[in-house]
């Protein structure tokens, strides 16, 4: 793969990584979590999900930028596991009602 794609693709991975990183964060802020009432577990959870999420993402990111020739695995396997996360996130509130 072209540099410049392997960078468009860093930068990418890297900018939603901190997008969902953030989101988790303040998902798991005791300032959001006050207004979520009963359902303050299930806010809890999300956060951290989100947060794992973004950290995943950046991880991700610099893997394919340092290692392109695994880009077909990494990606299916990053996919892979979302997959799992939004399942289990799911199941999870299903449950918790």
């Amino acid at each position: 793969m072209e540099h410049s794609k392997l960078v468009l693709l860093l930068v990418l991975f890297i900018t939603a990584g901190i997008a969902f990183t953030s989101v988790g964060l303040y998902l798991s802020s005791e300032k959001y979590l006050k207004t979520m009432g009963s359902s303050r577990t299930i806010g809890k959870v999300t956060g951290i999900l989100a947060f794992g999420i973004g950290v995943l993402t950046i991880f991700t990111g610099i893997l394919l930028y340092t290692v392109p020739a695994v880009l077909e695995y990494t990606v299916v396997t990053y996919l892979g596991i979302l997959f799992i996360a939004a399942c289990a996130a799911m199941i999870y509130v299903k449950v918790k009602k």
